[in-house]
Parts: C-alpha cells; structure tokens; sequence
C-alpha cells in the first residue's frame, strides 16, 4: 500500500503563497518527507493536453495518469521505496515531472485505511 503525497497537477496559481509552494523543487519536498522518518518513491505525473489528461509515463494508452510509480526509477513501486537522501537525490533533482509517493506501514510509521463505496 502507498500514498500518493503531491498527486496534484500543477494548479494555475489562485495566491501567491500556493504559487511559493509549488514552486518549491519537488526534491525538497522528498526530503522533507524523509526528516519526517517517510520512506519515499517516485510516482508519475498527470499532464493536461488538449485532449484532457494523459501520463507522463510515456504510454499513450495509460489507464492511471498520475497515479502509478514511475517504472523507469523505481520498477518495484513502493517496494523500492527508500529514506536514502542520495537514492531520493538521484530520483527526483532536477525533476518536476514526478510526484511523491510514500510507503505505508511500519517503514514510514504511516497507516492507511482506505475505504470505497459500493459500487453498484
């Protein structure tokens, strides 16, 4: 199980304080989440089109843009998923094409329950 932590595409900035968020290189924001005790994998990215929303994964025929690891860093998705600051390092500098995903459970000390509704 994993949290998707900056699952967000990138917003047309209403205030300025959202816009000094955003703007903020993603690599901080993972190493954040590792001062935190988080253990941290790269996720991929919606991209907005013409045609709506597609994957930066890079498969035109992706099901789940922005909601699945990134393949190409961490081909195990949350089982590659690491408090290493040089492993997050070599993930996500100079990137702002991925998301933050965080591994659930005992290695991040994080908890999820997740709960859908009945889908008739």
């Amino acid at each position: 199980m994993w949290l998707r932590a900056c699952s967000r595409p990138a917003p047309a900035f209403p205030n300025s304080r959202e816009a000094a968020v955003n703007s903020q290189p993603i690599l901080d924001h993972a190493l954040s989440f590792l001062n935190l005790g988080m253990a941290v994998f790269p996720v991929s990215r919606p991209i907005r089109n013409t045609a709506g929303w597609r994957c930066n994964c890079g498969r035109p025929d992706c099901s789940s843009p922005g909601k699945h690891p990134d393949g190409r860093r961490a081909p195990n998705g949350f089982k590659n998923a690491s408090n290493d600051p040089s492993t997050v390092q070599n993930w996500f500098a100079g990137s702002d094409t991925l998301n933050i995903g965080i591994a659930t459970g005992a290695v991040s000390g994080v908890f999820v329950l997740d709960i859908d509704e009945r889908h008739d």
